[in-house]
């Protein structure tokens, strides 16, 4: 499902951006899944000679949103100030640095519920809003949000209905293993 949810990322880079909302309880997968897609996207995406990026970010361990944004930055640019922005100024700074190195970044967000619960939903929303006022540029940014249940519908609840409708289109719920599947 995640490959055909980022198929446009690979065959179209520029064109669209992809996200996902992966849910299930802990233990189901759900980091494992998502960093082995990164990787897989990156082998292939290289294999193309597209420049796509795969990022994983625990929220929970990250602190605050401007702490989040600023290590992905570092990670392209690592001089980046670590002091001296707001989120909004680190965020459309993200946007110039991937524009700059002709650069497409697929960010997981694990634990996501931990930054809402934190900061709201205005991180998100921005995120998921990024392009907005560059109708004309690449879009740059596609995101893998990842939620504990049942936390998932708690937080749900707490997102406006713009950042709802950019999220709620593609989900991959993740069961519990089954017996047989532990053993």
């Amino acid at each position: 499902l995640l490959v055909q949810y980022f198929r446009s990322v690979l065959d179209s880079p520029g064109k669209a951006s992809s996200r996902v909302l992966i849910k299930g309880k802990i233990g189901t997968g759900k980091t494992v899944l998502t960093k082995r897609f990164g990787s897989d996207i990156q082998s292939l995406a290289q294999q193309r000679g597209i420049n796509i990026r795969y990022e994983h970010v625990n929220c929970r361990e990250e602190g605050s949103f401007f702490n989040l944004l600023r290590n992905v930055i570092t990670k392209f640019e690592r001089s980046f100030p670590q002091r001296g922005f707001s989120s909004e100024e680190v965020l459309q700074t993200l946007l110039q640095v991937l524009d700059d190195k002709n650069a497409y970044l697929v960010l997981a967000l694990d634990e996501l519920e931990a930054l809402i619960r934190r900061e709201g939903a205005n991180p998100l929303y921005n995120l998921t809003r990024i392009q907005e006022n560059r109708l004309e540029a690449k879009q740059r940014v596609a995101m893998i949000c990842i939620f504990r249940e049942p936390e998932c519908e708690e937080m749900m609840k707490l997102l406006d209905k713009s950042t709802l409708s950019t999220l709620q289109r593609n989900i991959i719920h993740l069961n519990e293993y089954a017996p047989i599947e532990l053993k």
